[in-house]
């Protein structure tokens, strides 16, 4: 029994504490049409019958074949119960990355439509894009229906979730600690570290409060409908779970991924899900992002291609084998709490009409890193100190019988299990769908079983047409849902599927074309066969591209917009502020903003000597940059800024090349509230952004000023915070595409000693307000 609590005043939680309620049955009504939306949301209306309860669960980089019920050898009881009573779609897809899907999945759009993925040309975008105000998540939409929601576990969308309509939440930010997580939060309010000697593991405690929520609204709420979105961080890297459940698997993948490859494969084509064999692996494709030092830090076990498991050492094969075992251990835990959570809605009564879908963010992952606490490679493999990441060999088992990974777009990127199971709903049981269906079709999908539509306006903004189609008629019939496509861009990976025709690139790469109906494995490129057809759907994926271009950058003020190059020759020779005798120019004087480019629609205000954001939603989740208008090489700069309670995750960018892609082009000194928390490359004030965290957090309280000092010649850069140097770096250590010198990951395609040396400086406000005043600069260059 594990020790860790979670208390925030109201009760305190610790798994041998639940004490199971007996309840009344869970009534689940449509509400008055009363309770509708406003004038705004016209659209939507009550229900005018039982609404379901609906509970998503949502597991991370889990493998197409890890479940037992699609093939695999891992123990999963109770989803395998789940499909035999309800469905399995077999050509489901999510986007191939965690934070795009997420978006998808409560939004209804595709995320590079609402700035959650990279678009050309959109900035900011991707994981710190903002959502376009006309794009709610399903909570809030579900609110005036009278459903409660609750959210458990992973987020990683922009805002918070609180502010976004659910009602409850346990929030985990941590990804590289499933025994002691150093960021987490209830309600949208931080709550302590967690001790690794705690007792706490990540997947028992998502289920925990999960139970407590389903608890209390059995006890307070059982006249209104839920929403519970469980979003599990297993079997995500790094490979931790108990020893125990480790154990069972001890002994299971010696036989290596090339058989465990062929052993589902050939399980699959027995329950039906797919008519082909497992591609063959693919030795020259190995992690998304090199991990040079990877071998050093890891150890002569480490393999960082899917090479034929009889070509390894005895030594890689124990290493790898294991790996494995924890990897399995890890679905083998989720499972065993999904199991508690179904016990929890047949207490409440309420499992007969609750519709639970489970799928996952995207396939199983090849990358290989060490980030978090570090790898101890002396401690048992999977315990706290270690950090060992599936890679590819076990990743192309995982996602048997498709192709690819994580991040690509091939089918083993966003193929996705969906188990479906509800029933009051569908009178199927153990049957299969294979109509090909996306994430995007999710949020209509709940919509219709409240009884209402997507909104037409939201804040007063017209809503775009979703791209997505409601899968209730795919509950009762095969092949009931149609697209008219499906969409893909991650990481410059493409593709488009129209009917069973698939067209597809890696970065970089030509398109290929393949037949899914008979080969979903992609392994016969008919793209030379085909050229007009390629034509068309290139044009067609292309079309789409703009399409989602142009909605994204809409309500993106002047200064977020794509601009041409700013030349190299901006600089003046006459006009500018002079110097004092100290050599700085004055950038702002609390007076006004002639140094800086300012936007057309006047996003950023002067009050009382200090310059922040003219914020438009109450202060939460505003996204914007203030310019300079001249470029710099070699500085100082000086400035103050205040931060505000709460997640405010800013930054003071430098040499930005473009200003149309600052978070690609430009190197970033973060501006944040990290008082009291641990030192962190993307979290803590000071950091160089994903390329190293300051040696001290010195960083005041919010609400306090803070003098930060920023030095810049050539190669070299010093962060210096409230007259303390905490950060010294030399940009040309940084060689690698993805890698830090330390071992660790960032998330740039391509080394940091490859940036520009010239460029604007800028000011971000990024999620809640951040404050500046007293900048000036000082230049070093010739």
């Amino acid at each position: 029994m594990r020790a860790w609590q979670l208390n925030k005043g109201r009760q305190t939680v610790s798994r041998q504490d639940f004490h199971w309620r007996a309840v009344a049955a869970l009534a689940v009504l449509g509400w008055a049409t009363s309770m509708a939306c406003s004038a705004t949301q016209a659209s939507q209306t009550a229900p005018d019958r039982a609404a379901a309860n609906v509970m998503l669960i949502l597991a991370d980089d889990m493998g197409f074949s890890d479940l037992g019920c699609y093939g695999g050898e891992i123990a999963t009881p109770n989803l395998d119960h789940l499909a035999a009573e309800g469905l399995r779609f077999t050509q489901f897809y999510n986007t191939a990355r965690c934070w795009p899907t997420r978006a998808v999945l409560l939004t209804g759009f595709y995320a590079q439509q609402v700035r959650r993925d990279a678009l050309p040309g959109v900035s900011p975008a991707g994981g710190r894009g903002v959502r376009p105000d006309w794009a709610p998540l399903l909570p809030e939409i579900l609110r005036p229906l009278g459903f409660r929601s609750y959210h458990s576990g992973k987020w990683h969308i922009d805002g918070q979730p609180l502010e976004n309509g659910f009602d409850r939440a346990y929030t985990l930010y941590d990804q590289d600690r499933f025994f002691s997580p150093q960021r987490h939060t209830e309600d949208d309010q931080p709550l302590p570290p967690v001790d690794q000697d705690s007792g706490y593991y990540a997947t028992e405690a998502i289920v925990d409060h999960a139970i407590r929520c389903l608890e209390e609204h059995a006890e307070q709420y059982a006249d209104q409908p839920f929403f519970h979105y469980v979003s599990f961080t297993a079997p995500h890297f790094p490979l931790h779970a108990p020893q125990e459940d480790i154990d069972r698997y001890r002994d299971t993948y010696h036989v290596g991924w090339d058989e465990i490859q062929a052993r589902r494969g050939q399980r699959l084509k027995e329950m039906g899900i797919v008519r082909h064999d497992p591609p063959a692996m693919e030795p020259e494709v190995g992690p998304p992002y090199e991990f040079a030092k990877g071998l050093e830090r890891l150890g002569p076990g480490e393999v960082f291609r899917p090479i034929a498991w009889r070509e390894l050492t005895e030594q890689q094969r124990l290493f790898q084998a294991e790996k494995m075992a924890i990897h399995a251990a890890m679905v083998d835990r989720m499972d065993r709490e999904i199991g508690r959570l179904i016990q929890q809605l047949k207490r409440m009564e309420a499992f007969e009409n609750t519709l639970i879908l489970f799928a996952s963010d995207n396939g199983a992952s090849a990358e290989i890193m060490v980030r978090g606490d570090g790898h101890d490679p002396d401690a048992a493999p999977g315990s706290a100190p270690t950090y060992l990441c599936l890679g590819p060999g076990w990743s192309s088992a995982s996602n048997t019988p498709l192709r690819r990974h994580k991040t690509w777009v091939h089918e083993g990127g966003p193929a996705t299990p969906l188990v479906v199971h509800w029933p009051a709903g569908i009178a199927a049981r153990g049957e299969l769908r294979h109509d090909p269906t996306h994430m995007i079709d999710f949020v209509p999908t709940v919509l219709e079983l409240a009884g209402s539509k997507h909104p037409k306006t939201w804040n007063d903004q017209p809503v775009p047409t979703p791209p997505g189609r409601s899968l209730v008629p795919a509950l009762a019939e095969d092949g009931a849902v149609q697209h008219d496509y499906l969409w893909w861009l991650h990481n410059g990976h493409r593709a488009l599927r129209i009917g069973d025709w698939k067209l597809v690139a890696d970065r970089d790469d030509s398109w290929e074309l393949y037949d899914l109906a008979v080969d979903r494995g992609e392994t016969n490129d008919l793209a030379a066969e085909h050229p007009e057809r390629v034509a068309e759907m290139v044009a067609f994926w292309q079309a789409r591209a703009d399409e989602f271009r142009e909605l994204a950058l809409a309500d993106l003020p002047p200064t977020q917009a794509p601009k041409p190059r700013a030349p190299k020759t901006a600089k003046k020779k006459t006009g500018k502020p002079k110097a004092d005798d100290s050599g700085f120019v004055t950038l702002f004087d609390g007076q006004n903003l002639d140094a800086w480019q300012t936007s057309e629609t006047a996003q950023w205000k002067i009050e009382d000597g200090v310059i922040a954001l003219e914020r438009t939603d109450g202060g939460l989740n505003n996204d914007d940059y203030l310019w300079t208008k001249e470029r710099y090489s070699d500085f100082v700069l000086e400035l103050e800024f205040k931060a505000s309670e709460g997640y405010c995750n800013s930054g003071v960018f430098f040499r930005t090349d473009d200003l149309a892609d600052p978070v690609n082009t430009g190197i970033e000194m973060q501006v944040t509230n990290s008082y009291g928390r641990p030192l962190s490359r993307g979290g803590t004030a000071g950091a160089i952004y994903d390329f190293l965290a300051p040696t001290k957090n010195t960083v005041r309280p919010p609400g306090q000023w803070n003098q930060a000092r920023l030095t810049v010649v050539g190669s070299r850069i010093q962060v210096e915070l409230n007259d303390e140097k905490i950060l010294e770096m030399d940009m040309d250590q940084w060689t690698e595409a993805g890698t830090n010198p330390d071992g660790t990951s960032n998330s740039f395609d391509r080394p940091l000693k490859d940036f520009s040396r010239e460029g604007h400086i800028g000011l971000q406000d990024h999620g809640r307000p951040i404050w500046y005043r007293n900048i000036r600069v000082k230049r070093l260059d010739p």
